[in-house]
């Protein structure tokens, strides 16, 4: 038998086994069905698992300085305290501001429970993790009046304190002028039940800027509208007074009768509007209304002459006094 042939029957066994190898090793792998794939992506998926576990258990010392930072700015661990304070706070806010009329009212408190509630089971021994809320939210509002430099402080001081909250709404009212402003507020605070704040709570919050960058508006104060200037006066010209033009003294006088015989001539006079009687007698000069002083001159049957100062004039007995129109 020659060499070739002596060699074909083991290569053929060699061959065989090989390929049997092969193939047991894929079959007991799991690479012809798929199995492999589904081992592999499952190995994948829990290698993710335990690094994101490790990750927030090198992220948690963080995590819990931020929550212990944020519970030390909380107002308190009870609903009845946490309300009194946060009244107290915008009290005195409203006070140091200046603004007149100043209200505060709270709305109670709104429980938030924890987003997890749904990865605990229902197994009693996981009910108080399940049941235990995450926060209680508080609201409050505050309403004042005042200059807009007032409004202004408030807000900034509202804003800028070191107490968790927020501003949810805010609401300017001006009067006509623009000069006097009604101010409202509403906001949110909240507290962890139980969880009473340690640290020193900060009087401002970090990054807020000061009250100064306020000046040019409140200068300017947008409210207020423009005062027109008042028109020029013009001075009016002097009217013309009419001469105040007095009564005759002797039109209210009658003359009433004349007497001639002992022992003379009488010339009988009546004052009509007092009744007042008076009697003129020859070259006698007889005081009448305001001073004025008659002298009867001479009587003709019914007509008197009688002179004033240096006119004379006649005058019929049932007429006035007074001398004639000329």
């Amino acid at each position: 038998m020659s060499l070739k042939k002596r060699l074909v029957l083991p290569g053929i066994a060699l061959g065989t086994l090989v390929v049997s190898g092969l193939l047991g090793w894929s079959v007991g792998g799991g690479r012809l069905d798929g199995s492999r794939d589904g081992l592999d992506d499952d190995i994948a998926k829990y290698v993710r698992v335990m690094n994101g576990v490790r990750d927030e258990r090198t992220r948690r010392p963080e995590l819990d300085a931020r929550l212990s930072a944020l519970l030390d700015r909380t107002l308190g661990a009870d609903l009845e305290y946490v309300d009194s304070r946060v009244r107290g706070l915008l009290a005195e806010l409203l006070e140091s501001a200046g603004l007149e009329n100043g209200t505060v009212s709270t709305t109670g408190g709104t429980l938030v429970e924890t987003p997890a509630k749904r990865e605990f089971s229902r197994a009693p021994s996981a009910r108080s993790y399940r049941d235990e809320p995450d926060f209680v939210l508080v609201g409050a509002s505050a309403s004042g009046r005042g200059s807009i430099a007032e409004v202004v402080e408030f807000l900034h001081g509202l804003d800028a304190a070191g107490w968790v909250k927020r501003i949810d709404s805010v609401r300017l009212d001006p009067d006509p002028s623009g000069r006097r402003i009604s101010c409202s507020v509403r906001i949110t605070t909240l507290f962890v039940p139980g969880a009473e704040p340690v640290g020193d709570r900060p009087a401002t919050r970090p990054g807020i800027r000061p009250l100064g960058r306020y000046a040019e508006m409140v200068a300017a104060n947008p409210f207020a509208l423009e005062e027109k200037p008042e028109p020029p006066k013009v001075a009016r010209p002097p009217q013309p007074v009419a001469p105040v033009t007095l009564p005759d003294p002797l039109s209210g006088w009658i003359l009433t009768g004349l007497v001639e015989g002992d022992p003379g001539k009488e010339a009988w006079c009546r004052h009509l509007p007092s009744g007042r009687t008076a009697t003129l007698l020859p070259g006698v000069a007889t005081t009448l209304d305001r001073e004025v002083e008659v002298t009867l001159v001479d009587i003709d049957a019914d007509i008197a002459t009688i002179r004033l100062g240096e006119e004379s004039w006649t005058v019929l007995v049932g007429s006035p006094l007074q001398r004639p129109a000329p």
